[in-house]
């Protein structure tokens, strides 16, 4: 998965990443952090999805490299 992403942004900034039966925005920009992540069902204060049913929000979670997002 980190070969891939590190692939993708080589020629796209930015993109919606689906398996079934999720789904994440992600997108580069110049500066630090450089890599986003936005993880649009509920998730708790570490940034991992947690149940609907569960108190959480919709978060976006920062990266320094394409690889680090691989393991989110």
């Amino acid at each position: 998965m980190s070969c891939a992403l590190e692939r993708f942004f080589e020629s796209h900034t930015h993109g919606v990443l689906w398996s079934v039966p999720h789904a994440v925005a992600v997108w580069r920009v110049a500066g630090a952090p450089p890599f986003y992540m936005m993880e649009p069902h509920a998730c708790g204060p570490t940034g991992l999805r947690v149940d609907a049913q569960d108190d959480g929000a919709a978060c976006v979670l920062t990266f320094t490299s394409a690889k680090l997002m691989a393991f989110a």
